[in-house]
């Protein structure tokens, strides 16, 4: 149970992005476990295979930029989502207005019933 937390937060570990607490925690649990260790070394080794991807001199090819754009061209008018939310809040207007209508209605009918 606890290797299964501690290697949750190897990837925030590596980057620093742990408070103090945990990060000594994690540190003292990878000195005596080997499964831990395991997957901070396939970690490491992750990491430092993807900045060497990084760091090459690719270049796109030289008519992506066209080809984003033609794809973009022919993509649908974004849609007004305000104007979706507005349909919504007034639904659930007419819903609550409808429920609260007929809470009134059966309250109305109690209490009618309950007159001598």
């Amino acid at each position: 149970m606890m290797c299964l937390w501690i290697q949750n937060r190897l990837l925030p570990y590596r980057c620093g992005e742990l408070p103090s607490s945990i990060t000594t925690m994690i540190r003292r649990h990878l000195r005596s476990c080997k499964h831990c260790q395991a997957a901070m070394n396939a970690l490491e080794t992750a990491w430092s295979t993807g900045r060497s991807l990084i760091a090459s001199n690719a270049e796109p090819p030289v008519h992506l930029d066209r080809k984003v754009m033609d794809v973009i061209r022919v993509l649908p008018a974004p849609r007004d989502d305000n104007n979706n939310i507005a349909k919504m809040t007034r639904i659930l207007a007419a819903v609550f207005l409808l429920l609260l209508g007929g809470i009134l209605v059966i309250v109305a009918i109690r209490l009618h019933m309950l007159r001598p």
